[in-house]
């Protein structure tokens, strides 16, 4: 079910690198919303159903540093915006070569040899090439993602037409998502790995939680298992 609009005014434009060239697959969102978009091979792209007013638009990718605009949108005029990201030197390339000796989020590789639940790794998540965290749920089988009217949120199909929010766990720590804004602060490109179970049988005792019952997500993030590469990296002799 897709948004509903926010309001009448549109937002259109590019995204480049430094050298000028568009930069295809490039994220672009407006933020504190579930409004977003993905740079076509032009690099070009459309935003609709905004809300008039001064609000803040992010751009993302791969290998390029964040950059954030403020625009002044208004539904009477076209609202342009031209955007050049910057290059983040090498990335990309240390996550990859990493990830290739294992998960470095603690139980991950562990939890997933149980044969229970689903797992997302980094590779999985660049392969969707979602434009919001929720919309990596939806290839999912036995989840649904469904529009509250203002964000999304992500329930097991067990549950059928009852109310049962799943419950979810950042970065190791219990996380209250009952306001389904996980979207509006993080994104796709934050995340190392996602750990799905969609019952309480499957999930793993140290997560079981109070609503365990309607499943569990947990949601570890790059910073996180960056930091915990560095830790590994001192303690060795």
């Amino acid at each position: 079910v897709a948004p509903k609009p926010l309001g009448t005014a549109q937002l259109s434009g590019t995204v480049v690198g430094p050298d000028g060239k568009p930069l295809e697959g490039a994220n672009i969102y407006l933020v504190g919303t579930a409004v977003g978009a993905r740079a076509d091979a032009r690099g070009g792209f459309r935003l609709t159903g905004l809300p008039a007013g001064t609000h803040t638009v992010e751009v993302r990718q791969i290998s390029f540093a964040l950059k954030r605009y403020t625009v002044d949108l208004s539904p009477t005029r076209e609202n342009k915006l031209a955007a050049v990201l910057d290059t983040r030197a090498n990335v990309l390339g240390a996550v990859t070569v990493e990830a290739k000796a294992g998960s470095s989020i603690p139980g991950f590789d562990e939890r997933a040899k149980r044969g229970m639940g689903n797992f997302m790794t980094r590779d999985d998540i660049e392969k969707r090439q979602s434009i919001l965290l929720t919309d990596l749920f939806r290839s999912v089988p036995g989840l649904n993602v469904a529009f509250d009217g203002s964000n999304y949120t992500v329930q097991s199909s067990r549950a059928g037409n009852i109310s049962c929010p799943m419950q979810w766990y950042l970065d190791g720590a219990q996380f209250d998502n009952s306001d389904n804004s996980i979207d509006q602060f993080l994104r796709p490109d934050d995340i190392e790995g996602i750990e799905i179970y969609k019952s309480a049988s499957e999930v793993p005792v140290q997560y079981q939680g109070r609503n365990a019952a309607c499943g569990t997500i947990l949601v570890w993030t790059k910073r996180a298992a960056g930091g915990r590469k560095k830790a590994a990296a001192a303690s060795k002799p």
